[in-house]
């Protein structure tokens, strides 16, 4: 009977060294797996960030594009006067205007509020431009006096709000990339 218990005995001991390194095999095997999770979430994000970089970049161009096309050199260039009195050319204006800023509103996302807010600000300030040169005409006038009422009012502000958006949309390229 003591030799039994000791068969026993022994072969208890030698599952002893089978637990240790089982243990420690699983516990390797979390710890690679960790390991390797970890390494594709950096990665992966690491991916994201440069699409990232990417789409604000896009963003940037496009609001500047913007910015742009709504001086009222281009605008003007843009929307002819030609054959329309100034109630009907003072519409289009606003529209274009209108559909500027709606093809790009999306754009927002990639930006800072304060940005954004001054390219917003932009718009208004023109689309208050072209209201003001309308109000002190004839509807009726032809919309050639619009365009050159546009020109001087233009040239007179001091402040340039496009310019500003402008500037605060390169500083914040500038401080980001």
């Amino acid at each position: 009977m003591d030799s039994s218990i000791s068969i026993y005995w022994m072969g208890g001991l030698s599952i002893i060294p089978c637990i240790v390194v089982a243990v420690v095999a699983v516990y390797s095997m979390k710890s690679t797996i960790k390991k390797e999770r970890e390494s594709r979430e950096f990665e992966l994000k690491l991916k994201n960030r440069e699409g990232m970089v990417s789409y604000r970049l896009q963003a940037y161009e496009r609001l500047a594009l913007f910015l742009e096309r709504i001086t009222p050199d281009a605008l003007i260039l843009r929307v002819s006067p030609t054959g329309k009195n100034v109630f009907h050319y003072q519409r289009e204006l606003l529209l274009s205007l209108r559909s500027e800023l709606d093809h790009n509103l999306s754009q927002q996302v990639y930006i800072t509020s304060e940005v954004w807010g001054y390219v917003r600000l932009a718009k208004e300030r023109m689309s208050m431009l072209v209201n003001e040169a309308a109000s002190g005409l004839s509807p009726e006038m032809p919309a050639e006096r619009l365009r050159d009422e546009i020109f001087e009012l233009y040239s007179e502000q001091e402040d340039q709000p496009i310019q500003t958006a402008l500037d605060a949309l390169k500083r914040e390229v500038g401080i980001n990339f």
